[in-house]
């Protein structure tokens, strides 16, 4: 089973940020495997599981990753 998250930033420094933030999130393989790439302003997140239920935990994961680092962006964008 596989599952593609593609999520849009407004600029490309931001999203190479993101990236980095969450690329260390990539080394944890217990029940599934996954791949952060960068096209552009979006950042790609391509996860592979055997089960259904493994590939929805990882989704949620990173999900949850994704609203710190998009509430971090927000927060900073507004101090600068």
């Amino acid at each position: 089973m596989k599952a593609t998250l593609e999520i849009a930033f407004s600029n490309p420094k931001t999203v190479r940020k993101a990236f980095k933030s969450l690329e260390q999130e990539t080394s944890f393989k217990k029940r599934s495997n996954a791949r952060i790439m960068v096209k552009g302003k979006v950042l790609l997140i391509s996860i592979e599981a055997k089960e259904f239920a493994a590939l929805r935990a990882t989704v949620h994961s990173y999900l949850r990753l994704l609203n710190v680092v998009f509430a971090v962006v927000k927060l900073t964008e507004k101090e600068g």
